[in-house]
């Protein structure tokens, strides 16, 4: 069977809105907050090299602010199951011998071995996307998947 990457997406908590139509971009929408799309996707290697080339910085901001309430940290990873991959994303707790620890904050679609807010650990080289908010400038950085899969063309 073909695998299929669901990726689910958690742009409502940075006060951003978009529609995403059926299709558009190679992008299909499942429910609100979860789209799918090819494996072999251009756009979404393109995200996970900027995520990764930037994975220092949001390290270096999470070890200065992961005590601040008016941050919030989030990083995308793969999870697995036998006919699926969903990205989902995790709050991030801390980053500490290459990994980090967060909360999942997505309520899977295929995938049944996690369940929204499980404690997971993910890997420095498995991180697909991250994203920083700063409630009190209300601004954020990073969410690359956005950036690339729903970009004007």
């Amino acid at each position: 069977m073909k695998k299929v990457v669901t990726i689910i997406l958690v742009s409502a908590f940075m006060m951003l809105s978009f529609s995403c139509k059926q299709n558009v971009n190679n992008v299909t929408t499942i429910n609100e907050d979860t789209f799918e799309v090819n494996a072999d996707n251009e756009k979404i290697k393109l995200a996970v090299k900027e995520a990764q080339e930037t994975l220092d910085h949001f390290i270096e901001e999470l070890s200065k602010h992961a005590k601040d309430t008016n941050y919030w940290f989030v990083v995308k990873s793969k999870f697995e199951s036998a006919d699926y991959n969903e990205h989902m994303w995790v709050s991030t707790l801390g980053f500490d011998n290459n990994q980090f620890t967060g909360i999942l904050i997505n309520e899977p679609y295929w995938v049944q071995n996690v369940s929204i807010g499980d404690t997971v650990k993910i890997i420095r080289t498995d991180i697909e996307d991250w994203v920083i908010t700063n409630d009190v400038k209300q601004i954020s950085e990073g969410d690359f998947t956005e950036k690339y899969l729903f970009e004007e063309q």
